[in-house]
């Protein structure tokens, strides 16, 4: 699956499959129609996420070579490991596609069901390995659900996504390097 970006970073083309994609998922803020022409921003969650995102989208134009890197996509029964590859395109358009590594069942939590309702109660995960920060550690979920009953309940706190700061050292790494 894929999607283009244009040079100032809205969303120009996306993959044959993306529908079936946001069908599946039930996220009809995610169908062609939606997205296309809009700014990327407007679909990734968090400062913290848009500032990374930002960085590797600069040093992809900068230095016009691709960029690469993984991260976790998890649905409540699912965990998946995806690899993201962004591509340099003419007139600093970006492509931006994503593979699937490795997908395992899980045990269901619900932090990952979009469908539930959610408590007033904020969450704070990181987009790129799905931890969870609790007090000020970050804990992968399962661990963290075993400390924060509310994680596993049916109606479980707003997910804010943020990166911590092991995921924010790897990019920062892997910006300086492509830049050495």
């Amino acid at each position: 699956m894929w999607y283009r970006i244009d040079a100032v970073d809205r969303v120009a083309e996306l993959s044959a499959d993306w529908e079936v994609y946001a069908e599946r998922n039930k996220a009809r803020g995610l169908l062609p129609k939606m997205v296309i022409g809009r700014p990327i921003w407007a679909f990734l969650d968090g400062a913290a996420v848009n500032y990374h995102y930002a960085q590797i989208f600069e040093t992809v134009r900068q230095t016009g070579a691709p960029a690469q890197f993984r991260m976790r996509s998890d649905g409540p029964n699912r965990q998946t490991l995806l690899e993201i590859s962004i591509t340099p395109e003419p007139r600093q358009s970006l492509k931006v596609e994503s593979r699937v590594v490795r997908e395992r069942a899980v045990s269901y939590s619900p932090l990952w069901d979009r469908s539930l309702p959610r408590s007033s109660e904020l969450v704070i995960a990181c987009s790129w390995c799905k931890a969870v920060k609790l007090d000020q550690n970050w804990l992968p979920v399962l661990e963290a659900s075993g400390v924060r009953p509310e994680l596993r309940s049916g109606c479980p706190p707003e997910v804010v996504h943020d990166v911590c700061p092991g995921c924010a050292r790897m990019l920062q790494q892997e910006r300086a390097a492509a830049f050495a």
